[in-house]
C-alpha cells in the first residue's frame, strides 16, 4: 500500500512536493520500526524470546537488521522511481530519505536505551512528528538546503547519526543481561 501510494505521489506532483512527502514518510517508517521492536516489552513477550537458542541481545540485533532492510528496500524504491520520472540524482534522493529516517532510529533507540525497555508509544510518535516538522519548516525556510552544494552537510548528519544509532544499540546491548539458558 505504501510503495502504490509513494508511486501515485511521484507521478501526480512536482519535486519539491515529493521529495517532501517522501522525506516525511520516512520518519514513519521509522516509527512503525520502533513500535514493533517494542512489542516484545511492552507484552513482556521478551521472555519467550530469551527462552529460543539466541539471546535477547541477538534477537534485537536481527529485528533491527531485518527492519533496516525492509526500510531500504522502500526508500531506494522511491528514490529510483522519483530519480527517473524527474531525472534527479537518486543518489542525493537516498541521502535525503535516510538523514530523516536515522535521526528518527537515534532518537527513539536512545529513548528505549534511556527507559530500560520501557515501552513509550507517544514519545516516540512526537519523534516522528517533531523531525517532520523539522523537515517541513526547512522545506519551506531553507530550500536552498537541498542544493547540491549542500551534500556535505547531509553527509554529515547522516555519519552524525548512524555513529549515535550504533552506540545506542551497542549500549543496549551491552547492558542486556544474558540469562542461564542463553548460556548453554
Amino acid at each position: 500500500i505504501l510503495l502504490i501510494l509513494g508511486i501515485n505521489i511521484i507521478t501526480s506532483t512536482e519535486f519539491e512536493k515529493t521529495r517532501l512527502i517522501l522525506s516525511t514518510v520516512m520518519p514513519i517508517l521509522a516509527l512503525l520500526q520502533i513500535i514493533e521492536l517494542e512489542k516484545s516489552f511492552k507484552y513482556n513477550m521478551y521472555e519467550i524470546e530469551i527462552s529460543c537458542k539466541l539471546n535477547l541481545k541477538e534477537l534485537i540485533l536481527i529485528k533491527l537488521i531485518i527492519y533496516a532492510f525492509v526500510n531500504l528496500c522502500i526508500m531506494t524504491i522511491f528514490a529510483i522511481i522519483a530519480g527517473s520520472y524527474f531525472k534527479y540524482s537518486i543518489s542525493l534522493l537516498i541521502l535525503y530519505f535516510l538523514v530523516p529516517l536515522m535521526i528518527t532510529n537515534t532518537i527513539n533507540i536512545g529513548i528505549i536505551r534511556l527507559q530500560k525497555h520501557k515501552s513509550n508509544e507517544l514519545i516516540n510518535f512526537i519523534v516522528m512528528l517533531f523531525v517532520n516538522a523539522i523537515l517541513l519548516i526547512i522545506d519551506i525556510k531553507f530550500p536552498y538546503v537541498y542544493e547540491t552544494s549542500n551534500t556535505l552537510i547531509w553527509a554529515g548528519l547522516l555519519i552524525i547519526a548512524i555513529y549515535y544509532f550504533v552506540k545506542n544499540v551497542y549500549e543496549i546491548c551491552e547492558k542486556e543481561e544474558d540469562f542461564i539458558w542463553n548460556l548453554q
